[in-house]
């Protein structure tokens, strides 16, 4: 199988620690908010959000598509971090069951069939009452000029350096309403963790709960005021 990020691995992070450093810390924050331990990182790629949810207790797992990220994952992450090579729109990690899935910036570089099998997956891995934590782009408001620059400008031209097939999939994820028309599907508790880049990207966790499978497709906005009352340390 091709690895498409062959190239891109090592570069990687010096072009996108630093700007994903804040999405990631609204990930670990709700995560070590919710008293989570046993996690995966699905298209954990250079294994970044691994590195800094690890503290004593947590079992982590990664699994990616590209034997290329996962040798930067395994030079980020501590040797307790589980690394798997594995694409998780074709295969299944077995064997666990994860109080909480990551999925981060993942869905809008695959086809449509592509990303509900890696959803499917998401949802299979994570127990009743888990989360499955979803982070990518969606159509920013109309009145934000920042995000309006961002959404048709930046965002575009970094995605075009992925590649031609990468960038072809963007563009009908933004073209099908990015991550908000995704999850319209979804009929669990919708929790928005937050909105950054001038709300071009949306973070969500969605609580899996059999319960409320039937229920009206709701978004909840979630109270952020935990960022203020707890204090949580990092790597």
């Amino acid at each position: 199988m091709t690895d498409h990020y062959q190239n891109i691995a090592p570069l990687y992070d010096r072009f996108f620690s630093r700007i994903l450093r804040r999405l990631r810390e609204d990930i670990r924050t709700y995560i070590y908010h919710r008293k989570f331990s046993r996690i995966i990182d699905i298209c954990c790629g250079t294994g970044e959000q691994l590195a800094m949810l690890d503290k004593p207790g947590m079992q982590l797992t990664g699994i990616d598509s590209s034997g290329a990220m996962l040798e930067k994952a395994k030079q980020n992450c501590s040797q307790q971090t589980e690394l798997h090579l594995i694409d998780a729109s074709s295969e299944t990690f077995t064997g666990s069951s994860f109080d909480c899935a990551v999925l981060c910036l993942c869905l809008h570089e695959k086809s449509a069939p592509e990303r509900q099998a890696i959803f499917t997956n998401a949802r299979n891995l994570v127990r009743e009452k888990g989360s499955i934590i979803v982070a990518d782009y969606t159509k920013p408001s109309p009145g934000s000029i920042t995000g309006r620059f961002l959404s048709t400008t930046l965002i575009p031209l970094i995605e075009r350096c992925a590649g031609k097939n990468h960038f072809q999939q963007y563009q009908q994820w933004i073209l099908q309403g990015g991550l908000e028309t995704f999850l319209q599907t979804e009929t669990d508790h919708i929790a928005v963790i937050s909105r950054p880049f001038s709300a071009t990207l949306l973070c969500c966790a969605i609580t899996k709960q059999e319960a409320v499978m039937h229920t009206r497709h709701r978004f909840w906005l979630l109270d952020k005021s935990f960022h203020h009352q707890h204090s949580f340390s990092g790597p």
